[in-house]
């Protein structure tokens, strides 16, 4: 399976504060839910238990664990899976947090996604101490600007988009109709 990322982070690359999403900016929400509908989304346990009732409409879960009795809303739906199964799988699947499944990704060459739609709230929070339950992706960005070029989409709401595409698709990208299809959902127009 090949992958894409997609995150909201703000100035501090804070994605989430004790398993929740510390801002409500509907058209952040909204991008999310175009890019994401009808795909298949891959999170961390954490992440899943996050989600309302455990699940997101109209998605397949993909939740990564090491835990294969993981109790599951919606069997028909979701499925817990290891990195071995992902290589198995066709299409593309939408890594969706949280920071440690961002991290596992973007730091092994072997799995990192072909884009990150990278979102980022033009905020800054006066944390008193990481330790009080922030959820950062501060590695993951930094392994973007290593091995990805980006491609600025737009600004709504204070959040501007942009598309990271790895380097070695850098000849082909514009033609992938993956990409195509990401870069219109992202805009939102």
């Amino acid at each position: 399976m090949k992958t894409i990322a997609i995150w909201c982070r703000n100035l501090n690359n804070i994605i989430g504060h004790q398993n929740d999403i510390p801002w409500r900016i509907s058209s952040d929400f909204q991008r999310f839910k175009r890019i994401t509908s009808h795909k298949t989304i891959i999170v961390g346990e954490k992440t899943y238990d996050s989600l309302p009732n455990r699940t997101l409409p109209n998605r397949k879960i993909l939740i990564l664990s090491l835990n294969p009795s993981l109790n599951l809303t919606d069997p028909s739906m979701h499925s817990v899976v290891t990195f071995d199964d992902l290589k198995t799988m066709d299409g593309y699947g939408y890594i969706c947090g949280g920071g440690m499944i961002y991290k596992l990704f973007l730091e092994d060459e072997t799995k990192r996604p072909d884009f990150v739609v990278d979102c980022v709230y033009n905020h800054s929070f006066d944390q008193h101490s990481p330790e009080e339950g922030y959820i950062y992706v501060t590695d993951p960005v930094a392994q973007l600007e290593q091995h990805y070029f980006k491609e600025y989409i737009n600004e709504i709401d204070d959040v501007k988009t942009y598309i990271w595409i790895k380097k070695n698709l850098r000849e082909s990208y514009k033609e992938n109709p993956t990409y195509q299809e990401l870069k219109e959902k992202a805009k939102g127009e």
